[in-house]
């Protein structure tokens, strides 16, 4: 009966610490699962989602707009519109100066990098089919606002975007007779 106990002891000394190794085991590997999970919430938390679409009412006015839907703050590295071989951060250089000169215009220019907050809404350019000043005639504005619906076919609007890290977010190529809804 004595050399039972000492065995009985030893087993359960044994099952201890294998009850314990695998109690510690099992600790650490929630602890790494759950700062997995509490990163890709902290992640999902910060991450912006750059929206661009244009705006328009028939044949008075377009705006092309940029909405920050994410949750958190977009930083705008690269920002740019490119028509042919052309490539410029404001759209005025890619249009015809028959269209500058003629429509009341705002083609506001946003030199990257720049910040837009989670919610944050910029209107990147409106062109509105009134004439910016007299003389010009119902006949000829319509004429320079078909110009402008086909001059902006061409062009495409590229923007490079992080989250508040530094993480590259994405890269988007926005066609604008797609985003503008011009056929």
């Amino acid at each position: 009966m004595s050399q039972s106990a000492p065995d009985y002891v030893m087993l359960t000394s044994v099952a201890s610490v294998v009850v314990a190794v695998g109690a510690l085991l099992f600790a650490v590997l929630s602890f790494r699962s759950s700062m997995k999970l509490q990163k890709k919430i902290a992640e999902a938390n910060v991450k912006p989602d750059l929206q661009v679409k244009g705006k328009s009412s028939v044949g008075n006015y377009m705006e092309l707009i940029m909405k920050n839907t994410g949750f958190g703050t977009a930083e705008i590295t690269q920002m740019s519109y490119r028509r042919g071989n052309k490539t410029d951060i404001c759209i005025a250089p890619l249009l015809s100066d028959s269209i500058m000169k003629a429509l009341d215009n705002m083609p506001a220019t946003y030199p990257p990098p720049f910040s837009l907050r989670a919610g944050d809404t910029i209107a990147l350019f409106r062109f509105k089919k009134s004439p910016l000043h007299e003389g010009i005639s119902p006949a000829q504005l319509d004429e320079v606002y078909s110009l402008l619906q086909k001059e902006l076919r061409e062009i495409t609007l590229d923007i490079t975007y992080n989250d508040v890290f530094g993480n590259r977010i994405e890269s988007k190529s926005i066609e604008l007779r797609d985003a503008l809804k011009l056929g």
